[in-house]
């Protein structure tokens, strides 16, 4: 699905809980992921510098004390146009 919609190969970040296995998945799969944090790490200040050619964020969004100003955090280390792919439990973040 991240492809199809023009997601990058390479260059990704995720972001997702440290036991999830997207990244050794999506590596396997021919994807090159730059780098992966937790929530908790973006909304300490624990931003990896980019710039990334995607996203993708799995299981977290929820989690954001302020998802708002998580987003526009990562808008700001993702190149122009690039795919965020984002996966939640709620309908409610």
């Amino acid at each position: 699905m991240f492809e199809a919609r023009g997601g990058a190969r390479h260059g990704l970040l995720v972001v997702a809980d440290a036991d999830h296995p997207f990244t050794a998945t999506a590596e396997v799969a021919g994807f090159a992921v730059a780098a992966r944090r937790s929530m908790g790490h973006l909304e300490a200040d624990d931003r990896p510098p980019g710039p990334f050619s995607g996203a993708v964020i799995l299981f977290q969004l929820e989690q954001a004390s302020n998802p708002v100003a998580v987003r526009r955090a990562l808008h700001g280390i993702v190149l122009p146009n690039a795919v965020c792919l984002v996966v939640t439990p709620s309908l409610n973040s």
